[in-house]
């Protein structure tokens, strides 16, 4: 009986330790643009896109992210063979550039080139992989390259991009609200901790 209350007090321990654990500025970036991104195209604020019915909620997933920094360490543009016991597939976008807003803004903006009627696209699947409403986590690396600037690597747990899905179901237009005149310096901020 002592045994299994040590091994108790253990776990959790553990995994108190990992709740509490914060997000450094970089990750919390990433994690605060990819939540803005979604909330976008829920509020009808994403030009020549239809309305999202729903976006799961983002979360950041430490092993996903783990992966993530082992292949932007190698400042590549190159998707590797990542995996995860968690999902049965895993996203994975990858950008190179001066900032992290540059490279998920980079991402997000292919949401131009994406006729969602139709399902299809010439390279957006980087903004469909961001829009995909069922995934659930998402864990990202960056890191300095002497030639490229920052390299940028985001693994998405469930991924995306498959099955000919759509990626997400629309709400009718009609439930959108009216522009209204939002004095300047009001903003809505959300946190990770």
């Amino acid at each position: 009986m002592y045994n299994i209350l040590i091994i108790y007090i253990l776990i959790t321990f553990v995994y108190c330790v990992n709740i509490n654990r914060k997000l450094d500025q970089n990750s919390l970036e990433i994690l605060e643009l990819h939540i803005k991104y979604r909330q976008d195209l829920v509020d009808c604020k994403v030009d020549g896109q239809p309305p999202a019915k729903y976006m799961s909620p983002l979360k950041w997933n430490y092993d996903l992210a783990a992966q993530a920094q082992t292949l932007a360490n190698k400042c590549i543009l190159q998707h590797d063979k990542r995996h995860s016991d968690e999902f049965d597939w895993v996203g994975q976008n990858i950008a190179l550039g001066p900032t992290i807003k540059s490279g998920v803004d980079a991402w997000f903006n292919e949401h131009k080139l994406y006729d969602y009627n139709h399902n299809n696209c010439m390279k957006c699947l980087h903004y469909t992989q961001m829009a995909w409403a069922k995934t659930t986590d998402i864990g990202c690396g960056v890191a300095s390259c002497p030639k490229y600037g920052l390299s940028i690597v985001c693994n998405y747990g469930p991924g995306g991009n498959w099955n000919r899905e759509k990626p997400y179901e629309v709400k009718s237009r009609e439930l959108c609200p009216k522009m209204q005149n939002i004095p300047k310096g009001i903003f809505v901020h959300f946190s990770t901790h």
